[in-house]
Parts: structure tokens; C-alpha cells; sequence
């Protein structure tokens, strides 16, 4: 029993929100007198570090908090399936962006019991991420080559996790639980976007979000290569501070996930 419950917390301790930094280079003023829009996807390399907790409901367990540090490694040993994507609308002074991410993990590590009955798992954690944001330019340098913009939106995240234990022995046993937390905050921050080049430019960016989890603090910086006139690259990197809780431990529906999420990925989108 205490080997699953070990790989348990292994799993559940896995999580990750699919940063997409779109750093919109070549959107200029002089592209106002038009609506432009871009579409794209990435990869990203996360890292977490923090607590988590949640009341397995199984066998007495109880209440069951663990530290979190996980490497871009670990991830890729439970991810199951992931998908992720992003855009942009801009008419050159409103600009409106986008993000969605799922991702899938899980495992179905087992055990013999020193009675010599099996025990075996089915473990699941499924992630959902989106957010939408409005921003608007207060500040443009000469030229038009440095802007500052502030913008409100919103992120929902929801984490689904699934847990099942078969005991098998003279008879078998199945015990199932399955809950989902889900959150949303309200998002204020601003970004710099500098044009180093004529097709190359830098974006950095902070935001503060906050109502569904106790506070999230976000930096994302990114360099924008537009290889073509309609595709562009972006190395990206962030870092994500995450305060949610809900209830009190002990509660039957008792969560928290307080972590320090950061990485970096590389992103592609296409422009039109």
C-alpha cells in the first residue's frame, strides 16, 4: 500500500500550465489603418516547485500534503497527451490576445501487499488553462519603436483528478474518486514591446491576477524573429507564482496548489 501511495503523490504532484508568449513583432502604427491577427502553438519546458495538497478519500487516507519539485523529466514520464495554442487581434492600438492548454497525465503503478494481494491503480490528472486579454498602448516611443501597454482580462485554470484502487485476493475490491477544482482570476498587467530590428523586437511583460485563487504574480519575457511575412518564432521564458486553496484541510473538497511554476519554450505563429 505504501508503494502506490507513493507513486499517488508522485503523480498528483505533476502539473503545468502551457505558457504562450506571443511577442507580436512587426505590428506597428503603421499598420493601423487594418485589423491584423496571428495563430500559433509552441513547446514549452516547465519546472515546479511548491506544495500541494488535496483529502484522498480512499482507505483513511486523509488529508495528504507534499512538497513539489519537478524537472521538464518528470513531466515527460507521466504526460499522457498534450495539446496548446494561442493568437492575437490587433488593429495597431488595441490589441487583444488569447491562450488555451490541456494537458494529460497519469500512470497505473501497482503493488503486491506482504499478504500477498495485488493492488493496483489507475491515476489521472488533467489540466485545462485559458485566458483572454485587452490591452491598449499609453505610451509610444519614436518612431514608434517602444510601446507600453496596459491590459485587463481574465485566466481560468482546472485541475481533474481521477483515482482508482483495486485489491485483489481471495475477492476484489474497487474503490473510485473522482473531483475537480477549477478557479478563475481576474487579470491587470502591462508590456513593453521594444523593436530592435526590422524583424526582430523583444516583449516583456507582468501581471498580477486575482478573485478565484488567493494571488498569482506572472513574468513572461520573449524575442520575436519574423522569419517571413507571415510566420514568426519566439524563444520565450516565465515565471508564475500560484496561491489557490479551497476549504481547510481536513474538508472533504480541501485543495491547495501554492507553487512557483517557470520554464522556457519556443514558440511559432502565423501572421495574416
Amino acid at each position: 500500500m505504501n508503494s502506490v501511495l507513493r507513486k499517488l503523490r508522485a503523480a498528483l504532484k505533476t502539473t503545468a500550465v502551457f505558457a504562450l508568449v506571443s511577442g507580436i513583432g512587426g505590428v506597428t502604427p503603421a499598420s493601423a489603418q487594418k485589423w491584423h491577427f496571428g495563430i500559433g502553438t509552441g513547446l514549452a519546458r516547465l519546472n515546479v516547485e511548491g506544495d500541494q495538497g488535496l483529502n484522498v478519500a480512499l482507505g483513511g487516507v486523509g488529508p495528504v500534503q507534499f512538497e513539489v519539485d519537478l524537472s521538464p523529466d518528470d513531466f515527460q514520464d507521466l504526460m499522457q497527451s498534450a495539446i496548446g495554442g494561442g493568437g492575437y487581434a490587433t488593429d495597431g492600438k488595441w490589441m487583444i490576445q488569447f491562450a488555451f492548454a490541456q494537458l494529460k497525465l497519469g500512470g497505473d503503478p501497482s503493488t503486491t501487499l506482504p499478504n500477498g494481494e495485488r493492488l493496483s491503480s489507475d491515476l489521472s490528472f488533467d489540466i485545462t488553462t485559458g485566458e483572454v486579454t485587452v490591452g491598449y498602448p499609453l505610451y509610444r516611443g519614436p518612431g514608434g519603436k517602444v510601446s507600453i501597454s496596459p491590459f485587463v482580462g481574465f485566466r481560468y485554470i482546472k485541475h481533474d483528478i481521477g483515482i482508482s484502487l483495486t485489491l485483489t485476493g481471495a475477492t476484489t475490491n474497487t474503490a473510485t474518486v473522482g473531483r475537480d477544482w477549477n478557479w478563475t482570476d481576474v487579470l491587470v498587467g502591462g508590456t513593453v514591446n521594444v523593436a530592435m530590428a526590422s524583424k526582430v523586437s523583444w516583449s516583456g511583460g507582468v501581471n498580477a491576477a486575482f478573485g478565484g485563487s488567493n494571488g498569482t504574480f506572472d513574468v513572461q519575457t520573449a524575442v520575436t524573429w519574423r522569419l517571413w511575412r507571415g510566420l514568426s518564432i519566439s524563444p520565450n521564458g516565465w515565471f508564475t507564482k500560484i496561491d489557490y486553496e479551497n476549504g481547510n484541510r481536513g474538508d472533504a473538497d480541501w485543495y491547495l496548489y501554492d507553487v512557483n511554476e517557470f520554464g522556457s519554450g519556443l514558440t511559432a505563429m502565423v501572421n495574416f
